[in-house]
C-alpha cells in the first residue's frame, strides 16, 4: 500500500545534468510500497522521456522557464496551485532556485485554503547550489540572496548537497532547518578503455584519427560560464614541448559553444580540442579518458565528478563548492584555487608527468566514492526527512 505522494518539482527537464539527475535517481529508487512518485517538469524532454520509460508519472509546466519573467513567473504560481490542490501530495520536493522560491510560497498557500485535504503537504527544497554564487551583478546577487533567504524560511526543511553549501547560508538564521545529504551514485557499467575510446569516436568523427599515443583529457559538462571550460583552454594553451602530448574532450552542450570554438580557434588549437555535444550516458564512455577535469567557478556536487571517480580516473578539480568534500588534495587527486589558470596549467603539467602518482589518485578516488557517495545512503537519508515530522510546525505526516 503506498503511504505517501511525493511530488517533486523542478524547472527544467534538460540538460540532465545535477538536478535532473538527482530528481530522476529518487523518483525511480524510493521503494514504491512507500512512496508514490510524481513528477512536474518544465521546459524540455530529457527527463520525462527517462521517467516515462521507468513509469514514473510527469506533469508538464507550462509557465517554467529558467530566465526570469513576471508574467510566465506569476502564472506559474498559479498552476503550481492548481496542481497542488488536484495531487494533493503529501511531499513537495522542489528543486532549482526558481522553482525552490515559487513552488514554496504557493505550497503555504495552499495550506491556508479550505482543506480539501486533511494535513498540510510537507515542503522540502533541495538546494544543488544558490544562485547568488554565480557570476551575476551585485545588486541581482542581492536580489537571489533574499529569495533564497525566503524559500529556506518557506520550507519545511531544505536539502544541501554538500556542507559547504549548508555554510553557505550560515548568515541567514535558518541554518538549523538545512541538513545535509550527499548525492549519490548507483552502480555503473563502464566500457573498457579500448572499446570506450572506438564507441566515443562514433559520436565525433574527428577522434578517430587521434594518434594511439596521446593522453586523453577530458570532462562531461553543460557548456556554460559556470563550468569554467574558458579557463581550461587557457591553461592547455600554455602547455608546451614534451608536456603537451595531449587531447582535450568535452561531452555536452550549452550556450557557450560559440563562445568556445570562438577560444579555441584564437589559441590555434583546433587539432587538440574537440567539443564532442551531447552525449547520452555520457558516464558509459568515461574510461575513454586518462585524466578527468573540472574547473568549475562554482558548484555544488557535482554528479560527473562521482562519475568519475568510480570510474578510477585521476582527477584535477577547482576548489569550489562541495569539490574538496569529495577531493582531499594530493591524496586521491589534485585541486586548484578558483580562476587560477596558472596553477591549473601546473597541476595538469604535473598530472602529465607523473602516471604512476596519478594512477593512485584515481584508485583512492574510486574507493571514497564506493564508500561515502552511494545511492544507497542518499535514499535513506532522503526518507527519513520525507517521515520525519517537523518539531516547529508539525507539518508533515
Amino acid at each position: 500500500m503506498v503511504n505517501k505522494k511525493i511530488l517533486y518539482i523542478i524547472t527544467k527537464a534538460e540538460p540532465f545534468g545535477g538536478a535532473q539527475r538527482y530528481v530522476f535517481d529518487l523518483a525511480t529508487n524510493l521503494p514504491k510500497e512507500q512512496f508514490q512518485a510524481v513528477v512536474t517538469l518544465g521546459e524540455g524532454k530529457t527527463l520525462e522521456e527517462k521517467l516515462q520509460k521507468e513509469g514514473v508519472r510527469t506533469i508538464h509546466l507550462k509557465n517554467s522557464q529558467r530566465n526570469i519573467s513576471p508574467l510566465k513567473d506569476f502564472l506559474l504560481f498559479f498552476e503550481l496551485l492548481k496542481i497542488y490542490r488536484r495531487e494533493k501530495p503529501d511531499v513537495i520536493h522542489l528543486n532549482s532556485s526558481k522553482v525552490g522560491f515559487l513552488g514554496s510560497l504557493a505550497a503555504q498557500t495552499y495550506s491556508l485554503y479550505p482543506k480539501p485535504h486533511t494535513l498540510n503537504p510537507k515542503i522540502i527544497f533541495t538546494a544543488h547550489g544558490w544562485a547568488f554564487n554565480d557570476s551575476r551583478f551585485f545588486l541581482s546577487k542581492i536580489f537571489w540572496k533574499f529569495l533564497q533567504w525566503l524559500t529556506v524560511l518557506l520550507a519545511d526543511q531544505t536539502i544541501a548537497v554538500s556542507e559547504k553549501t549548508k555554510n553557505n547560508m550560515n548568515w541567514s538564521g535558518a541554518s538549523d532547518k538545512i541538513k545535509v545529504v550527499y548525492n549519490g551514485l548507483p552502480s555503473l557499467n563502464f566500457l573498457e578503455k579500448t572499446e570506450a575510446r572506438i564507441e566515443l569516436s562514433k559520436k565525433d568523427r574527428r577522434l578517430e584519427n587521434i594518434p594511439k599515443d596521446k593522453i586523453w583529457i577530458g570532462t562531461v559538462s553543460e557548456l556554460h560560464r559556470n563550468k569554467g571550460l574558458d579557463l581550461m583552454i587557457e591553461a592547455l594553451s600554455k602547455i608546451k614541448n614534451e608536456k603537451a602530448n595531449w587531447v582535450f574532450i568535452v561531452c555536452g552542450e550549452g550556450e557557450e559553444r560559440e563562445k568556445l570554438n570562438q577560444l579555441i580557434h584564437q589559441k590555434e588549437m583546433g587539432s587538440k580540442i574537440f567539443l564532442v555535444g551531447l552525449v547520452k550516458n555520457a558516464a558509459t564512455y568515461l574510461k575513454a579518458l586518462d585524466i578527468f577535469t573540472l574547473t568549475s567557478r562554482t558548484e555544488g556536487l557535482p554528479y560527473a565528478l562521482l562519475e568519475a571517480g568510480a570510474a578510477g580516473l585521476p582527477t584535477i578539480a577547482s576548489n569550489v563548492g562541495g569539490i574538496p568534500e569529495v577531493i582531499q588534495h594530493g591524496k586521491n587527486g589534485l585541486l586548484f584555487e578558483r580562476e587560477d589558470v596558472g596553477e591549473l596549467k601546473r597541476q595538469l603539467e604535473d598530472t602529465l608527468g607523473d602516471e604512476g602518482r596519478v594512477s593512485l589518485f584515481g584508485a583512492s578516488l574510486q574507493k571514497s566514492i564506493a564508500e561515502k557517495f552511494c545511492l544507497g545512503n542518499m535514499l535513506k537519508l532522503t526518507e527519513s526527512i520525507y517521515c520525519f515530522k517537523h518539531p516547529q510546525n508539525g507539518r508533515g505526516k
